[in-house]
């Protein structure tokens, strides 16, 4: 069997020829592939400069409102009152709050026997059956009791699917075990108002029972209140207020204030812009405004991962313009964002004096706000217009993101039909390279018989 291999016959280098001459060839395609890599590359860069412009946006938006400067803090006086907390419909101001009384939840006891018959453990049994309805808030549900005990009811009140909001519990003690129920809310209008025993076999389910206003007592033969449920109440400056569950959100404008513990006179709630919190505002303004630019800056210049990308450096001579320009009405007392603090100096990086800021805030409130979020003309508001112009569907962003992807298409179009050609080539040219070399096979072995002939 003759074995046959490109090169054999002849020492001709077929494959290092193949592989030489096909790395030629795939140049051009080499050169498509590196534009691909390349595109690839600026659309992973955009998007950083996309998640860089929505921080800046956020930050902008926190300043870039009608209601910006409407950050408030609230504090009290004791502490041991309550919590207080503040939303921007407040109004800076002090208040006298005394907590009068705090929300409570009702509270049943059953006697501890059953017909006469002490219940000495929630596991006793207690037989015969009976409908037990248990009125709350103008709702009711029924449970169907038979040969039971209390550890038995207590969880069929608490699985029942139609509960209205009614814990039960069992507590025993020395002298037997008795059914609690208490008001899963608080507030009088959660109170429980009746208790009905219905269908009863005998009476052994009676002591179940009760009527609004039975207050318990150990010698009861039904259930009574032990704990009366009661709205909280409070006065604020001398008004009183009323609440479910000591939370008191519409007594004071965009403020909540939750009673923790009575007090024998007023505390004071004060109420006052938080400064520090629009100074943080504005720190994270500049730093999101610095992270954007500086980035961008270094992606734009000469080896950067954008260079002298048009797109980018139209972004950024934008938001610098918005920098340096006039904001706030044309009657405005402040116009420039430098007369508020926020600067930039000669190399693009911008500052903040909070000193400048907070001194702006406390003698002209009213301008700084007008300065920062006038609808039309306010630096942020028109920083916010404009980063929203760059990250919304089909803005600059994304028509940048789909130039790219298109052409990253279009040109691994254009690879692949280069692919199948080169693997046509390089058949052909083993093919080629194959019949040279059998052919220079051919004429070697004639050359040496005709060396040996000849002699």
């Amino acid at each position: 069997m003759a074995i046959t291999a490109a090169g054999i016959g002849s020492n001709l280098d077929v494959e290092g020829l193949v592989t030489q001459l096909m790395a030629l060839e795939r140049r051009p395609a080499n050169r498509l592939q590196g534009r691909v890599s390349s595109f690839n590359a600026n659309l992973s860069e955009y998007g950083r400069v996309r998640s860089e412009l929505s921080s800046l946006k956020t930050a902008a938006s926190a300043l870039g409102s009608s209601t910006a400067l409407n950050v408030f803090s609230g504090t009290l006086s004791d502490t041991a009152a309550g919590s207080v907390a503040v939303s921007s419909d407040a109004s800076a101001g002090a208040y006298a709050v005394r907590v009068q009384s705090l929300a409570r939840a009702q509270t049943l006891v059953s006697p501890n026997a059953s017909n006469g018959s002490l219940l000495s453990g929630a596991d006793t049994l207690i037989a015969g059956s009976a409908t037990l309805t248990i009125q709350q808030a103008g709702n009711s549900f029924a449970l169907s009791l038979a040969d039971t005990s209390l550890a038995g009811i207590r969880d069929a009140i608490n699985s029942a699917a139609d509960n209205t909001g009614v814990v039960a519990s069992v507590i025993s003690d020395g002298s037997g075990s008795r059914l609690v129920l208490r008001s899963e809310e608080t507030g009088a209008a959660n109170a429980v108002t009746a208790v009905t025993v219905s269908g009863a076999s005998n009476a052994n389910f009676d002591f179940l029972s009760f009527t609004a206003g039975t207050a318990y007592s150990d010698a009861g033969a039904s259930m009574g209140q032990s704990v009366a449920a009661a709205d909280a109440q409070i006065s604020v400056d001398g008004v009183t207020v009323t609440s479910s569950n000591n939370v008191f959100s519409q007594a004071i404008q965009g403020v909540t204030f939750v009673a923790k513990a009575e007090t024998a006179s007023a505390v004071t709630l004060t109420v006052e812009r938080d400064d520090t919190a629009l100074v943080d505002k504005a720190n994270a303004f500049v730093s999101a405004y610095n992270t954007a630019l500086q980035n961008s800056s270094r992606r734009y210049a000469k080896g950067g991962a954008l260079a002298s990308d048009s797109t980018l450096l139209s972004m950024m001579s934008s938001l610098r313009n918005v920098v340096g320009e006039q904001g706030g009405s044309a009657s405005n007392s402040l116009r420039y964002l430098v007369e508020i603090g926020i600067s930039v100096d000669k190399d693009g990086v911008m500052s903040l004096n909070a000193s400048t800021l907070r001194s702006a805030l406390t003698e002209q409130p009213d301008a700084v706000a007008n300065l920062l979020g006038d609808a039309t003309s306010g630096v942020f508001a028109r920083f916010n217009t404009l980063t929203t112009s760059y990250l919304e569907t089909e803005g600059l962003i994304d028509s940048r993101e789909t130039g790219l992807r298109s052409s990253i298409t279009s040109l691994q179009d254009r690879i692949e039909q280069m692919s199948r050609r080169l693997e046509s080539v390089e058949t052909r040219l083993r093919r080629e390279f194959s019949t040279l070399d059998a052919l220079l096979g051919r004429l070697s072995q004639t050359s040496a018989s005709l060396s040996k002939s000849l002699g």
